[in-house]
């Protein structure tokens, strides 16, 4: 839904006002004719109307009073027709308001901004750990600020408002990027990815750190770094650091030529784990310091966790020599794990 239809057949100054409101961060559409107005309106519907009443062909009365037989959305209508008996014509077929022309742009636009305040009282929009800020047009998730794009957030308001309804893909495309967008279709799937991995994005970071607290995690690896910068990609379920409270387990069981600390598969270390130190930085960014100690070998392990996110970077280094191994990959908590653990050397 538009929160905005500008009804005016003044070019110039429709797409003047247009500027201003979508500077104000509203979505807002411009018609030059009445015809074109109601196909918008009932295309897309609208929050509030700000209407003519001189236009080419059916006139801004006509239009106020064609809008009233089904909808109450708000009509503010301005006009240079200043007469009392226009403006009573106006005001009883149904309008809320009715400002003269030439008006001042600053006081249309606190006029709309109080009838989006009092009416609708949509400053904020909040569903479950999900708060949209529909002036700053910016995202929360668990209280953390989400980049998103203008369209993203459209996009997000859009289905958030309408979380109970079946809404085809063409009416979201068309309502967020317009029937006239040289964009296809394909970008409405594109942006719903982008959207829900900015979301769960922020909810695996909560439940990582959260399993960083209670010491019940594991990092899934998906790639290991070797001391000189050789690297090789490894699957996650048997590529991993666990730490169980005072039990953890490294292990390597990647398919290459080159070996882990205590040879090619197998559990590298499973032992007890000394002192644990976890520290956030201003930024959000959280590292995890402890060593283990297996049957004659043992290493320290570094975890760093990045903000907004489960991604993380691991360094292992074993106490019998110096090939030190960097694990990069995902930390979830030790019961959404879904690791192979070997047999210990």
């Amino acid at each position: 839904m538009l929160d905005i239809l500008i009804v005016e057949d003044n070019k110039e100054i429709g797409n003047l006002l247009c500027d201003f409101l979508r500077k104000e961060n509203y979505t807002v559409s411009v018609a030059q004719t009445g015809e074109k107005a109601l196909e918008l309106y009932e295309k897309y519907g609208a929050r509030v109307i700000v209407l003519d009443i001189m236009l080419p062909g059916m006139d801004g009365f006509a239009v106020c009073s064609k809008i009233r037989e089904t909808s109450n959305t708000h009509i503010l209508i301005a006009s240079a027709k200043v007469e009392k008996n226009d403006k009573l014509k106006g005001l009883n077929l149904g309008a809320d308001d009715y400002i003269e022309k030439p008006y001042d742009v600053d006081i249309l636009i606190a006029k709309i901004n109080g009838i989006f305040k009092r009416k609708y009282g949509r400053l904020e929009i909040v569903e479950g750990n999900i708060r949209l800020n529909t002036v700053q047009q910016s995202l929360y998730v668990d209280g953390q600020k989400k980049e998103v794009t203008e369209k993203e957030f459209e996009l997000l308001k859009l289905l958030i408002e309408n979380k109970n309804v079946t809404m085809k893909k063409e009416y979201l495309f068309n309502t967020v990027w317009g029937s006239d967008s040289n964009s296809e279709i394909q970008t409405l799937t594109v942006h719903i990815k982008w959207l829900r991995e900015k979301i769960e994005e922020e909810r695996a970071y909560t439940d990582a750190v959260q399993a960083i607290k209670e010491r019940k995690f594991v990092l899934e690896a998906d790639r290991v770094t070797f001391k000189r910068g050789r690297s090789a990609f490894v699957t996650s379920n048997t590529n991993f650091i666990l730490l169980n409270g005072d039990r953890a387990s490294v292990q390597i069981a990647f398919n290459g030529a080159f070996a882990g600390p205590n040879g090619i598969g197998g559990v590298t270390v499973d032992g007890t784990v000394g002192e644990v130190k976890t520290t956030t930085d201003k930024k959000g960014n959280v590292t995890c310091n402890f060593s283990v100690t297996g049957v004659g070998i043992s290493a320290q392990v570094s975890i760093r966790l990045t903000h907004g996110r489960n991604n993380v970077s691991a360094t292992v280094n074993p106490n019998f020599n110096s090939n030190r191994l960097t694990l990069d990959g995902k930390l979830v908590p030790l019961s959404e794990s879904n690791i192979f653990k070997g047999r210990s050397f």
